[in-house]
């Protein structure tokens, strides 16, 4: 198993794990910290196995593969897989990636770690997901690579050899979508803080299952531009965000109510994205945590 770099991760792979660190764990411990840097060193340059084909949750086969550089997104079996998976998030992603990539290839393969074959296919559907997902059931390829139990490192950018690059989830972290558009565009001497998004959270604490509750989240625009709203996308359908108004003059409040409601007993991470028209203007981020509990 291979472990060799191009000379451009080689040479900056210092700055791409001083980064990742600071930006998926500026709310950890230095023990989590800790094990993320080693995490960092460990799999960078990682050979990733695949079988040599691979189910398609529309019955399909696809074999390993074969591009400038491969994202390869595993999901496990805990909690909703189809929620975690945050499909229309990845949809907006690869339309980023597609503005950087230039004559590059770009693949994105999902991995899903799930028998709910039915329940994965109609969520690629209705989000207008044209990117494989694999449904590996027997959980194949996680036995061949021994992936990281964290969630937020089970998400890999490959070169052409499928040797991991860096990692991380670029939907859910900021550091990790900037570290990948930048090997992407490989923008060597200048990492620039593409996909710029601000983030905002809440934590609804206990929920009963079933029951509805929202959070409003008071702004302002202080920027010299009216803000005009192009979408809002949620990571599941359990969760929904409504702007209040759409045009959004100067110097005007604003307000974002973000609602939540699962029958499923267990810890819960959502978000809500808001895009606006504005191409200098950064995507706001809301993140809604807490617990579905039947107590």
């Amino acid at each position: 198993m291979g472990t060799a770099l191009p000379h451009f991760v080689k040479t900056t792979l210092p700055i791409f794990i001083s980064i990742f660190i600071l930006c998926i764990t500026a709310s950890c411990g230095d023990s989590k910290r800790k094990a993320y840097e080693k995490a960092v060193i460990e799999w960078t340059g990682k050979e990733i196995l695949f079988p040599d084909s691979m189910r398609l949750v529309d019955g399909g086969m696809i074999a390993k593969p074969d591009a400038d550089f491969t994202i390869v997104s595993y999901y496990d079996s805990v909690g909703c897989t189809g929620c975690r998976m945050r499909l229309r998030f990845w949809n907006e992603f690869m339309q980023r990636v597609d503005s950087v990539r230039g004559d590059k290839t770009v693949n994105l393969l999902m991995i899903a770690f799930s028998n709910d074959e039915k329940g994965l296919d109609y969520l690629r559907k209705r989000d207008h997901f044209n990117y494989p997902v694999v449904l590996d059931s027997s959980d194949a390829i996680n036995s061949l690579n021994g992936f990281p139990e964290d969630p937020l490192m089970q998400t890999f950018l490959l070169d052409s050899d499928n040797h991991v690059l860096t990692f991380g989830n670029p939907v859910q972290s900021k550091g990790a979508f900037n570290l990948y558009l930048s090997l992407i565009g490989k923008r060597e001497n200048n990492i620039e803080d593409d996909g710029e998004w601000i983030e905002y959270s809440y934590d609804f604490g206990n929920v009963k299952p079933g029951e509805s509750v929202y959070h409003i989240f008071s702004l302002k625009n202080k920027s010299s531009d009216t803000l005009r709203v192009r979408e809002v996308i949620s990571s599941c359908e359990c969760t929904a965000g409504t702007v209040v108004p759409t045009i959004i003059p100067p110097g005007s409040p604003y307000r974002v109510e973000v609602s939540f409601r699962d029958t499923i007993p267990d810890n819960f991470l959502r978000s809500v994205m808001v895009y606006f028209e504005n191409q200098t203007s950064p995507t706001l981020r809301f993140e809604v945590t807490g617990q579905v509990i039947t107590n």
